[in-house]
């Protein structure tokens, strides 16, 4: 899989791209440096402008990042062959039988037009015989607990106190089709999510439809100026917003949360960090009537499960989504949708069945001391730490010191952590949908007031990216992130540092970052900096955040990735000046390639209103400011 790399960068050399841009995958990406481009003056441009110039983004494609695209479009197609041929293949594994039922599911057009049809009717019909508020408070509740709708969002998260044990944790879903509360200012915008809201309940028979549709934008706009926005989201997590059960239903009795409640152990501690959106809900319930309650309900919803049987609303949504809110201009093939959607909810099952496929022969135990070398940098410069205190820089370096790695692919079953075994009908997307919905939350019910799991694998290992767990002090890293230009074995190894080791590092960054330094080496949340170590921390952190904000974005809200980054990229560059050569020429070339295949890691593109709703919502900058304004921080 893996060649070796030709770097063009002595005697001026700089390949050109003059073929004609393709969205064709190459099996291996060339990033020729720009000689049009002033590296000091724009990193990225210098680095990308080059391999951006020969490539067109597809039009069911939003985005395209190479280093993550480029792989997970390779792994995709490989998917997609396979469910397809399993499809026409008799299959003995229980395991391997849910991913071929599940996607001849989805594949199957026509079973698909007439169930659609069958459950908005369905729809309509439970809501009909409900006379009073109550009555529908209950309903919903119901829902939630079988997993068909999550008004309310609940499951297991680690105790703050300890890691090893659960909590049960209530949240309240975003019950708004905008990510964010900005996009319920455009006029435009509102006008046309009003028509397509209009046009959904014509089609369900609903009298006054226009009407029922600026009911559903008021309530919109209203629940998202109670709802957190991204940068306070980001906060819930480590949050001590400990209640009772009794208090809960107390604050909140027209929610009617006692049939979900009533199955909390009575030793499990109960978390709900979003009190004032439950508060704001339950004055909803007094303040809209029932038939307004019950037609914002009905399209939030059925609307979603209107596709195959509705071509003409699925088209008018899907429009509104290219114009507003960034997807793609096209929709991709059905067997690619199908393929995702099995990607999507059997991650682990499709994986553990092609895996040895991409990486028969990886080698592991070099990539491990890769990630050595990393952590040991960081120590080091923790070590070397001049504004932190004795008490946390100890802290510090233990809590690195006993982060946990997860790499490759999980070894266990328990690490798996596969879907229940279930039965699914060839026939039925949607019940599929739901039964599987079922099985994960009777899953979760089952775990409440079990051990904590720390093994387990929360992404599948042809994933194309990373993770960090501070309740867990775990780090995973998927073999499917590690592919060229990420990491190569047959490269020199402060290549790799640039790519991959600065992503090892950013993941540990998250530690330390301005939320992952509130958990301890053992996942507890524990303050375990001075008051003058947290005033300090604050103030670097302000820096951070002006500098974004003055690179266009919410400085806040990417705080803590701007930390990982900075973390990542300044030693990864201490563990890869270990090992450059010590001939001056040789070192600077090899310095060269580092920062080159740290930009590498980011080339990419995107379109406007991608971009655009990334800004608003995402905790991540943009990939030009994740190279431009992190190259400030370094010599």
């Amino acid at each position: 899989m893996f060649r070796a790399l030709l770097i063009f960068l002595t005697a001026g050399f700089v390949f050109s791209c003059a073929s004609k841009p393709t969205s064709k995958i190459p099996d291996r990406r060339k990033f020729p440096v720009s000689a049009k481009v002033s590296p000091c003056q724009d990193f990225f441009q210098y680095a990308c402008s080059e391999a951006i110039s020969g490539f067109k983004l597809r039009e069911d494609r939003s985005r395209h990042i190479f280093s993550f695209n480029d792989s997970a479009e390779r792994i995709l197609e490989t998917k997609k062959e396979f469910l397809r041929d399993l499809s026409s293949t008799s299959v003995s594994s229980q395991r391997t039988q849910q991913l071929k039922d599940y996607y001849v599911s989805c594949m199957d057009t026509g079973s698909r037009k007439a169930e659609e049809k069958s459950e908005v009717k369905k729809a309509v019909e439970e809501l009909a015989p409900i006379k009073t508020k109550k009555q529908f408070a209950e309903f919903l509740s119901k829902k939630t607990l079988d997993g068909e709708d999550d008004y309310v969002g609940y499951g297991n998260i680690a105790n703050l106190d300890n890691s090893g044990i659960f909590d049960f944790i209530i949240l309240s879903s975003r019950l708004t089709t905008m990510p964010e509360k900005s996009y319920y200012k455009n006029k435009e915008l509102i006008a046309e999510f009003k028509g397509i809201a209009t046009d959904f309940y014509r089609i369900v028979g609903y009298d006054r439809p226009a009407e029922r549709a600026a009911w559903l934008a008021r309530f919109e706009t209203e629940f998202i100026n109670n709802y957190p926005a991204p940068a306070e989201r980001r906060k819930l997590w480590s949050m001590r917003k400990y209640t009772t059960k009794a208090s809960l239903l107390k604050k909140t009795p027209n929610l009617r949360l006692n049939a979900v409640l009533a199955k909390v152990p009575t030793k499990i501690k109960v978390r709900s960090p979003m009190g004032p959106t439950f508060t704001y809900l339950n004055k909803v319930m007094n303040k809209y009537s029932l038939e307004q309650l019950k037609s914002i309900y009905l399209f939030q919803s059925t609307s979603g499960l209107m596709d195959e049987a509705y071509p003409k609303f699925y088209k008018r949504v899907f429009t509104f989504y290219n114009k507003f809110l960034g997807g793609p201009p096209k929709r991709a093939a059905l067997n690619e949708r199908c393929t995702k959607g099995v990607m999507g909810r059997f991650t682990k099952e499709i994986d553990a069945e092609l895996f040895s496929k991409f990486f028969p022969n990886f080698p592991e135990a070099k990539f491990i001391a890769l990630l050595e070398k990393v952590r040991g940098s960081i120590l080091e410069g923790l070590k070397n730490n001049k504004w932190l205190s004795k008490k946390a820089k100890a802290n510090a370096i233990k809590k690195i010191k006993m982060a946990k790695f997860q790499v490759v692919k999980p070894k266990t079953d328990r690490e798996w952590n596969f879907n229940p075994i279930a039965k699914y009908n060839p026939k039925t997307y949607i019940a599929n949908k739901r039964t599987l919905a079922r099985k994960l939350v009777a899953k979760e019910w089952s775990e409440l007031g079990k051990p904590v799991d720390k093994t387990r694998w929360y992404m599948g290992p042809l994933t194309v990216n990373a993770y960090y767990s501070p309740s867990e002090n775990k780090f995973v890293m998927p073999a499917g992130i590690l592919q060229y230009p990420f990491y190569d074995p047959s490269l020199p190894e402060w290549v790799n540092l640039g790519a991959v080791g600065a992503v090892v590092g950013h993941e540990l960054g998250h530690g330390v970052d301005d939320q992952g330094s509130k958990y301890d080496e053992n996942g507890k949340v524990r303050q375990w900096m001075t008051k003058k170590d947290i005033n300090t921390f604050k103030k670097r952190g302000e820096k951070l955040v002006k500098q974004f904000e003055s690179a266009g974005h919410n400085g806040k809200l990417t705080l803590g990735e701007n930390i990982g980054d900075l973390v990542g990229v300044t030693f990864a560059l201490s563990a890869a000046k270990k090992i450059f050569p010590k001939e001056k020429a040789k070192r600077d070339i090899a310095t060269k390639n580092f920062f080159l295949q740290y930009a590498r890691a980011w080339c990419g593109v995107m379109r406007p209103k991608r971009r655009e709703m990334q800004l608003k919502t995402d905790p991540h900058a943009l990939v030009e400011a994740r190279v431009n304004e992190q190259m400030k921080h370094q010599p």
